[in-house]
């Protein structure tokens, strides 16, 4: 992996982006911006500064209604974002384990619901790697 701190590697960069007239984009975590820094020339050519930040409930619907083969209902979708503090990598884990308890199964037309699931496991927690489980209901 190259380091956006190497001179010659930022050169070559903005050589190649200028030559070839397409845009390059630099993807990194919390460095990245304090690196360009030291490049103003490339840094000045950099019009679009993006946060990622995890995704909020309507974020984790609407990857859900445009990944998912079943339906989900609202209460599942909502559990997804809370016990994937909204991390895409996550949310898309509990889609495919979703998707497999819908598909062989009879759910209501309003979809895969937190009752159907539970005892279901939803995803992994990324800091443990422990399942998460629908929890039984209240």
């Amino acid at each position: 992996m190259a380091s956006v701190s190497r001179k010659e590697i930022m050169e070559t960069l903005r050589g190649l982006s200028d030559r070839h007239e397409i845009p390059v984009i630099l993807v990194g975590m919390r460095r990245l911006r304090d690196s360009l820094r030291r490049f103003p020339q490339i840094e000045s050519r950099a019009p679009r500064k993006v946060r990622f930040l995890p995704a909020s409930i309507e974020d984790t619907k609407a990857l859900i209604a445009g990944r998912c083969e079943v339906p989900v209902a609202d209460d599942l979708a909502r559990f997804v974002c809370k016990v994937s503090r909204g991390f895409n990598r996550e949310i898309l884990e509990a889609i495919a384990h979703s998707e497999r308890f819908g598909l062989r199964s009879d759910f209501v037309p309003d979809g895969v619901t937190l009752a159907d699931m539970q005892g279901q496991i939803v995803m992994s927690d990324r800091n443990s790697g422990n399942a998460i489980v629908v929890p039984e209901a209240a």
